[in-house]
Protein backbone atom coordinates (compact mmCIF):
# COMPACT_ATOMS: atom_id res chain seq x y z
CA UNK A 1 0.00 0.00 0.00
CA UNK A 2 1.35 3.65 -0.99
CA UNK A 3 -0.02 6.76 1.04
CA UNK A 4 -0.87 9.82 -0.97
CA UNK A 5 1.08 13.19 -0.53
CA UNK A 6 1.26 14.67 2.80
CA UNK A 7 -0.25 11.47 4.47
CA UNK A 8 1.27 8.87 5.99
CA UNK A 9 0.63 4.54 6.12
CA UNK A 10 -1.66 5.11 9.06
CA UNK A 11 -3.72 6.13 6.42
CA UNK A 12 -4.43 2.43 6.11
CA UNK A 13 -5.22 1.32 9.98
CA UNK A 14 -8.42 0.48 8.53
CA UNK A 15 -7.41 -2.08 6.02
CA UNK A 16 -4.40 -3.10 8.87
CA UNK A 17 -7.24 -4.15 11.26
CA UNK A 18 -9.63 -5.67 8.68
CA UNK A 19 -9.44 -9.47 9.59
CA UNK A 20 -11.12 -10.26 6.56
CA UNK A 21 -7.85 -8.59 4.47
CA UNK A 22 -5.26 -9.92 7.24
CA UNK A 23 -6.14 -13.69 6.71
CA UNK A 24 -6.15 -13.72 2.43
CA UNK A 25 -3.22 -11.07 2.07
CA UNK A 26 0.08 -10.15 3.71
CA UNK A 27 -0.02 -6.67 4.44
CA UNK A 28 2.29 -4.21 3.69
CA UNK A 29 2.53 -0.32 3.44
CA UNK A 30 5.67 1.99 1.84
CA UNK A 31 6.24 5.31 3.09
CA UNK A 32 7.49 7.38 0.19
CA UNK A 33 10.63 9.24 0.56
CA UNK A 34 10.99 12.85 2.30
CA UNK A 35 7.42 11.82 4.15
CA UNK A 36 7.62 10.45 8.23
CA UNK A 37 11.22 10.02 9.30
CA UNK A 38 12.71 9.10 5.41
CA UNK A 39 15.64 10.33 4.28
CA UNK A 40 16.93 10.60 0.62
CA UNK A 41 20.85 10.63 0.08
CA UNK A 42 20.32 13.07 -2.33
CA UNK A 43 18.51 16.74 -2.01
CA UNK A 44 16.24 16.02 -4.29
CA UNK A 45 14.70 12.92 -5.56
CA UNK A 46 11.19 12.29 -7.91
CA UNK A 47 8.17 10.06 -7.18
CA UNK A 48 10.06 7.38 -9.69
CA UNK A 49 12.73 7.03 -6.98
CA UNK A 50 10.43 6.35 -4.34
CA UNK A 51 9.06 3.69 -6.55
CA UNK A 52 12.74 1.81 -7.36
CA UNK A 53 12.84 2.06 -3.87
CA UNK A 54 9.64 -0.08 -3.24
CA UNK A 55 10.43 -2.08 -6.02
CA UNK A 56 14.30 -2.97 -4.13
CA UNK A 57 12.20 -3.51 -0.60
CA UNK A 58 9.95 -6.05 -2.52
CA UNK A 59 12.98 -7.48 -3.98
CA UNK A 60 14.94 -7.80 -0.57
CA UNK A 61 11.68 -9.30 0.64
CA UNK A 62 11.48 -11.53 -2.01
CA UNK A 63 8.26 -10.54 -3.10
CA UNK A 64 7.64 -11.78 -7.02
CA UNK A 65 3.71 -10.71 -7.30
CA UNK A 66 1.82 -8.15 -5.68
CA UNK A 67 -1.59 -6.36 -5.93
CA UNK A 68 -1.12 -2.34 -5.02
CA UNK A 69 -3.21 -0.18 -3.28
CA UNK A 70 -2.79 3.71 -3.33
CA UNK A 71 -4.18 6.81 -3.42
CA UNK A 72 -3.79 10.18 -4.78
CA UNK A 73 0.61 10.12 -5.76
CA UNK A 74 0.70 6.52 -4.25
CA UNK A 75 -2.01 5.02 -6.82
Amino acid sequence: MIHSFALSTLAFRSQFADERLKSKFNLIAFVSLGHCQTRARVEHWTYWDSAWVFLQAMDALGISVAFILGSSQGG
